[in-house]
């Protein structure tokens, strides 16, 4: 006699009690009917129904198990929780994560942002079902969410209150108001590895006079500095950073709107982690706008005014980095940088690259670079053997140096760089040789699409595209004009290939 089977799987969340945190049976019911009427006419065996295991689960479901491995039960949790579950003896299995009853996710890892959550007792359920066997079982925890110091606000009008509220705040969440303008006595650390909100109630002034820090930042969870005005004076050297970023962790750090300004020495920001932004902030007055040095990776520094970079002595940079790779550097102004120093060949450069690869330089302004001591004038700088930048869409408008070189944008020792679509306006050098683009021991590069107009040399010569030791390099598409010296020569395109390079 011919049999039809029948599988039927239902399965059934019910919530127990007005809070929501049970989570009634899930049910998995297995029924196989007997044997269709025959030819015989006579009735088939009536089905018989499995043994039912516990919590409604069917007998046979001893064949797959699940087991939540993150949180515990009755833990207090905070933050974003990862939710992580193992299944014992199916390979062909589909993993449900339930809330309370509200199921939120298909699958056995899945992180929890609590603080858009409610404080409370919360049931988390794990419901997996066996396509093989059409089988299904469930693990739970029960855990209490507590986000309480998430918002919590701490006000300051002092040193000693932030320094408090960056001690009370510890590992946790909470935001420093500062609500009114503090003179500081020394700087101020952030280590105790927490969630950090730093920022002003309305325009405030953090003052200092000493050849000191303001922020020295080396462990946070993650950090926001925003709205606040710094103002140092008493700044001797011009290695000496404002704000010094050294997390240990690469943890992410957040500058937002934040104006610097020293007695024209000193850099503003100085990173040396991975994952920090800055962004709208101005700077001015110091050595160096912000520099990034050796671990100083995976930043984005964007939208930001550096300009009145003056110094007498030390080589002045609105954008530096060094050391430091896939970087994001794009809409900064930076602008009125001069150079009065007679102590040797001291730089000015807008921004400048060393031993720095695959970073982005792209939509920046960059003008008024101006040497007026014995040193070059450069726009954008990239030098000692680097890889893979790309240089695009920058406006460099009025370089000039008195005694040296004047540049648009200089590459050393560059491979497989892209530089592209730059406008580069108006290069003068009174006393040394002046350039538009700037090639020295390159290979493989890119040079398309860029547009050089008014190069002038007074003294020496002037080149719109200067290219020495030229090997395998693409140069298409580029506009040359106005390129004139008043005692030397004059070139549009000049390559030079040393004599071992020409086969």
């Amino acid at each position: 006699m011919n049999q039809n089977s029948l599988i039927a799987l239902a399965i059934v969340s019910l919530l127990a009690g007005a809070s929501g945190l049970g989570l009634g049976a899930y049910t998995m019911m297995q029924y196989q009917n007997g044997g269709a009427d025959g030819e015989d006419g006579e009735d088939g065996d009536e089905g018989v129904r499995g043994e039912k295991g516990e919590e409604g689960l069917p007998g046979s479901s001893d064949n797959i198990s699940v087991s939540i491995l993150n949180p515990d039960p009755g833990e207090t949790i905070s933050g974003e929780v990862l939710i992580s579950a193992k299944v014992f003896d199916s390979d062909l299995y589909t993993p449900f994560i339930y809330l309370n009853g509200t199921e939120r996710a298909i699958s056995i890892f899945w992180t929890w942002n609590t603080i858009l959550q409610n404080d409370g007792w919360w049931n988390i359920t794990i419901l997996v079902y066996d396509s093989a066997t059409s089988i299904c079982c469930r693990d739970e925890v029960i855990v209490y969410v507590l986000n309480e110091n998430i918002n919590n606000e701490y006000y300051c009008s002092t040193q000693s209150e932030i320094e408090q509220a960056l001690i009370n705040i510890n590992t946790g969440y909470g935001t420093i108001i500062i609500t009114q303008d503090i003179t500081l006595t020394s700087q101020i650390d952030i280590n105790h590895a927490g969630n950090y909100v730093i920022k002003g109630s309305s325009p405030i002034t953090l003052e200092r006079s000493a050849n000191d820090e303001i922020f020295s930042i080396t462990n946070v969870q993650s950090l926001t500095i925003k709205d606040i005005s710094i103002q140092v004076s008493g700044i001797i050297s011009w290695e000496t950073p404002i704000i010094f970023v050294d997390e240990l962790q690469n943890n992410p750090i957040y500058i937002q709107n934040v104006k610097i300004a020293a007695n024209d020495r000193g850099k503003g920001i100085y990173i040396v982690s991975e994952n920090v932004r800055v962004e709208n902030c101005i700077i001015r007055d110091v050595n160096t706008g912000i520099h990034l040095y050796n671990e100083g990776d995976y930043c984005h520094i964007t939208e930001n005014s550096i300009y009145d970079l003056d110094s007498t002595t030390g080589p002045i940079r609105g954008i530096y980095l060094q050391f430091s790779s896939y970087n994001t550097i794009t809409g900064n102004i930076i602008n009125d940088i001069v150079s009065t120093s007679t102590t040797g060949s001291e730089i000015v450069k807008g921004i400048s690259l060393s031993s720095s690869s695959y970073n982005s330089i792209t939509g920046n302004s960059i003008s008024d670079i101006h040497n007026l001591g014995t040193g070059w004038a450069t726009g954008i700088s990239l030098e000692s053997n680097h890889y893979s930048n790309t240089v695009s869409g920058n406006s460099i408008y009025d370089i000039t140096s008195k005694s040296n070189n004047a540049i648009g944008i200089r590459l050393d020792r560059a491979y497989y760089s892209s530089i592209n679509d730059n406008s580069i306006n108006t290069i003068n050098s009174t006393g040394g040789d002046a350039y538009g683009l700037y090639l020295m021991d390159c290979t493989y590069n890119s040079l398309s699409g860029n547009s050089i107009y008014y190069v002038r040399a007074y003294t020496s010569d002037a080149y719109g595209i200067y290219i020495y030791e030229y090997h395998s390099n693409s140069i298409n598409s580029n506009s040359i004009s106005s390129i004139s010296s008043h005692s030397g020569n004059a070139h549009g395109l000049y390559i030079y290939i040393y004599p071992t390079l020409i086969p």
